[in-house]
């Protein structure tokens, strides 16, 4: 886990896993693969919802499913 990150409760981070700087790591989720920087992460399947660019301008095209 790096810098400024904000894990919720009940969170499960399995061994390996890498958590990159400036992410949210939404309650009840189990954390099975790498967080990239700057990613907030929900509890459905892992989906990656938004990345944040260019000190905290937010990139609404960077969504992942």
């Amino acid at each position: 886990m790096r810098r400024h990150c904000w894990i919720g409760s009940n969170v499960v981070i399995l061994k390996g896993v890498t958590i990159g700087n400036n992410c949210v790591i939404e309650a009840g989720c189990v954390v099975y693969k790498d967080v990239p920087d700057n990613s907030v992460v929900m509890n459905q399947q892992q989906h990656q919802i938004k990345f944040t660019h260019n000190h905290g301008k937010e990139n609404q095209d960077s969504v992942h499913r």
